[in-house]
């Protein structure tokens, strides 16, 4: 016996066990952080960032790999936006205090400066992105475009 369930009825039930598992997971975090001393701090901020940077190179990868392979200009903005996003919040990753040397001493300072730069960047892009902005050329100039603004920044 099949159950046909109609699309709201996939959406409420996706909606439900993905509440369900966010709550099963939310409810072990103030016991883990509980447990956390300065020393190991680090290492939590880089798994945590490192789960954002994984958000954005993937929508990357899924823009870059189209099924329709039509060409969109908005999807520039987007491979832009997303692909200096990833690369400043790796920067600031890599910058946090405790880390090992990256170009520079690690610094407290140095780390917030690449995250004020990501989040002004993501600012700039969600706007962007909300007046649906076109940048002519190719996905892969402006990803190149992307790797020389952060080039430039760092």
């Amino acid at each position: 016996m099949q159950l046909a369930l109609s699309s709201r009825d996939k959406l409420l039930l996706f909606c439900l066990l993905t509440l369900g598992l966010v709550s099963a997971s939310a409810s072990t975090i103030p016991t883990y952080f509980g447990k956390l001393n300065s020393e190991h701090l680090w290492l939590t901020h880089l798994t945590l960032e490192l789960l954002s940077i994984f958000v954005s190179v993937s929508i990357v990868a899924i823009l870059f790999q189209r099924l329709d392979k039509t060409h969109s200009r908005f999807t520039n903005t987007v491979i832009f936006s997303f692909s200096a996003i990833a690369l400043l919040d790796f920067i600031h990753a890599l910058s946090y205090q405790g880390m090992p040397v990256f170009v520079t001493e690690s610094s407290t300072a140095k780390a917030i400066f690449f995250w004020l730069s990501a989040r002004s960047l993501e600012v700039i892009a969600m706007f962007a992105i909300a007046f649906r902005v076109k940048l002519p050329g190719t996905k892969l100039v402006w990803l190149f475009a992307a790797i020389g603004l952060v080039a430039i920044v760092a």
